[in-house]
């Protein structure tokens, strides 16, 4: 399959048109592409994209974005090209080292969960399983360690009552949207801050693992 990208030298900042940042976005469903909108107002440059499914592609060719549906195809390429920031939502690919360490800046992965808690899978089916009163979502720095990396945005908000999967998924969903948009003039402006995260409160799921129903 021909390569749909260019290959692009990397140099400081003479990537940048107008100097605006530069992003890679990788992702699945809906919220990666409303978060592609968010950036493209932000004035933040979407240089490539890839996803598995229609929503993201959909965008893509909508605003005439370069796309690949090929993950090793998109994984060679990010690695020629300069830019600020890789986005990962709801990604489901561990991403090699080399692509954590291609952006200038960082990799950002969004997590539905309070990170260092419920790092892995199924963190809404867990907390509720758990009984947990609190939840909340996290988008943090990627490392080679699956959902470790420094927080750049968390939210909580409480679990309540009679709580279902698909009204936690929700409020995951409605808060990580509300995190992103916040965070844009900081990471365009690069004057956000990264926490470390407490990793002796981490706990794990794996994605073979679920709580029984």
């Amino acid at each position: 399959m021909p390569n749909p990208f260019p290959r692009l030298p990397k140099s400081d900042r003479g990537h940048r048109v107008d100097g605006r940042p530069v992003a890679l976005l990788i992702g699945s469903g809906e919220m990666p592409a409303q978060c592609a909108e968010m950036l493209t107002q932000q004035e933040f440059d979407i240089a490539g994209i890839h996803s598995p499914d229609a929503p993201l592609r959909a965008w893509a060719e909508a605003h005439d974005v370069q796309y690949s549906a090929d993950f090793h195809q998109f994984r060679d390429w990010s690695e020629t090209i300069a830019h600020d920031y890789l986005f990962s939502i709801l990604n489901f690919k561990i991403l090699p080292a080399s692509m954590l360490e291609a952006p200038i800046l960082c990799a950002i992965n969004y997590h539905d969960a309070p990170l260092p808690k419920y790092a892995g899978s199924h963190a809404c089916a867990w907390a509720l399983h758990n009984r947990e009163t609190t939840h909340g979502i996290s988008w943090h720095v990627m490392t080679s360690d699956v959902d470790a990396g420094d927080i750049v945005r968390q939210v909580t908000f409480p679990i309540s009552d009679g709580e279902t999967l698909e009204r936690l998924n929700q409020k995951c969903y409605l808060a990580a949207m509300r995190a992103f948009r916040a965070m844009l003039p900081d990471l365009k402006a690069e004057t956000f801050a990264c926490i470390p995260q407490d990793l002796s409160q981490r706990t794990f799921y794996a994605r073979a693992q679920y709580p029984a129903r």
